[in-house]
């Protein structure tokens, strides 16, 4: 169910990280004797051996008493594990895992005398002492490698016929390890919340519940989603819920409630049906849910387009701070905000808008320029001294393609200057008496100038000022020539 958890949540690392530190200490402690209690000793098949301790204590196999002395049979014992998980508990509550399980013995024939001196054998455990008294280290070396052990177990029927019962290791480890992550699931989940949304986490259900539209993060500044990133947000956190058939906590109706302020107040001026839902069921709380995720971004497009206009008119105007949102049910528009350039104006936007993101280098400069003959990263001629300095100008094809660029060149400046200047449709008649005035005074001064070189014919009364062409360009104002 985790592995489920952390593939919809794309956090299967971490939820491998987790599921280790809660996984490792059964690896480190199920053959520790210090961690161990020893609950009952067995026989080979898997019968209870009451007889085989004494004050907890498995019986010496030293001269003695035969009654004292340890029974023949003896070759399992079941164990218990105690695990601390204080630690690793996501609110720190105290936590104990206890673990059952089998351990095999080494067997074979042991010789003690009885107090009549009578040599007595017996087939059984053959570990002088207590086997749970050793240190971890003469644990492993007496016990679990002359048997072959490499995990807990748990016994399987004996065969018919058999009476010895098998040990299966593999299916144990694999209990005792879904048992771990049934205590540890909360605290795993809760990290793995943690980490898809920080300072949301609680438990299980309040998880959903604390993902909010806006809220505070770690270092106290104010985070705000759009509705969209702040639904898959709150369907992220939900996932545990999609394989209910009734949700533990009205999802639909959490989703509007945190919606953030000014997107709620739009919301509630429509629809405010999510007060009144009871309805818990999978399908329908999907099916609200689906409703109000709509109703949720049509509010959102409102409120952006308020806060356009607001934006708009306070970069025009500089003084327009009437409450505009409070009439959709929105925060107000406080002067803190407008002092604080929280909007920007017109101009500002322009200039974000065509502020160039490229910070061109030198070798970008470079590249841009490009030789007519060989198309390299540099210039055909020095614009100075128009001497050719492209390195391949002796290669075949290079002045070749160099002058049909500059062919093609000349003739794009020659349409270009064509395309510049344009006839105006400007009567003399239609100029005001004042530039009327102006035009005569200046044809007459070219006359005389022309008078004075050509000879003495075209007096300036006699020209005829029925219909005078403009020539405009878009540098100079418009002139009159003869």
């Amino acid at each position: 169910l985790i592995s489920f958890y952390a593939t919809r949540l794309n956090v299967d690392t971490t939820a491998r990280i987790l599921v280790t530190q809660w996984s490792s200490r059964l690896q480190s402690k199920w053959a520790d004797p210090a961690s161990l209690r020893v609950i009952s000793y067995h026989a080979a098949d898997g019968s209870k051996m009451d007889d085989a301790m004494t004050g907890g204590v498995l019986k010496p196999i030293d001269d003695g008493t035969e009654n004292s002395r340890r029974p023949a049979g003896v070759t399992l014992a079941q164990v218990e594990l105690s695990l601390d998980y204080t630690d690793l508990h996501w609110e720190n509550e105290s936590t104990t895992v206890r673990l059952a399980y089998f351990i095999g013995l080494p067997v074979s024939n042991v010789t003690f005398n009885n107090t009549a001196g009578t040599a007595v054998t017996r087939f059984t455990c053959d570990i002088q002492g207590d086997p749970f008294a050793l240190s971890k280290e003469q644990f492993k070396d007496l016990v679990l490698t002359p048997c072959g052990i490499n995990g807990p177990a748990r016994l399987l029927p004996a065969e018919i016929g058999g009476g010895t019962c098998k040990l299966d290791e593999e299916g144990k480890s694999r209990e005792l390890q879904e048992r771990i992550l049934q205590v540890g699931h909360d605290s795993i989940y809760h990290e793995l919340c943690e980490h898809v949304a920080p300072s949301h986490a609680v438990t299980l259900s309040s998880t959903v519940e604390k993902i909010k539209m806006s809220y505070t993060d770690e270092s106290g500044n104010e985070v705000s989603m759009t509705v969209t990133e702040y639904y898959e947000a709150k369907m992220r956190s939900a996932i545990p819920f999609a394989e209910m058939d009734e949700y533990p906590i009205n999802l639909a109706s959490d989703f509007v409630k945190n919606l953030s302020k000014a997107v709620k107040g739009v919301f509630d001026q429509e629809d405010k049906s999510y007060l009144t839902l009871t309805d818990r069921s999978r399908e329908g709380q999907q099916a609200s849910l689906e409703k109000y995720l709509a109703r949720a971004i049509a509010c959102e497009k409102k409120v952006n387009a308020v806060k356009s206009v607001v934006t708009s008119a306070i970069g025009d105007t500089h003084s327009f701070y009437a409450n505009v949102f409070s009439a959709l049910g929105m925060p107000e528009l406080s002067k803190e905000d407008i002092a604080n350039g929280s909007f920007r104006s017109s101009a500002e936007q322009t200039l974000r808008k065509y502020e160039s993101k490229r910070k061109f280098t030198e070798e970008d400069l470079e590249k841009a320029i490009k030789c007519w003959g060989c198309n390299g990263n540099h210039p055909f001629k020095d614009k100075h001294t128009a001497q050719i300095i492209c390195p391949n100008k002796d290669k075949p094809g290079v002045m070749d393609s160099a002058t049909q660029k500059h062919k093609a060149y000349l003739e794009k400046v020659k349409k270009s200057k064509r395309g510049f200047i344009k006839k105006s449709k400007v009567k003399f008649a239609d100029l005001s008496p004042e530039e009327q005035l102006k035009a005569r005074q200046q044809i007459a001064q070219e006359a005389s100038t022309i008078a004075g070189t050509a000879g003495d014919h075209n007096v300036p009364g006699a020209l005829n000022f029925a219909i005078i062409p403009v020539m405009q360009t878009s540098n100079h104002s418009p002139t009159l020539p003869l």
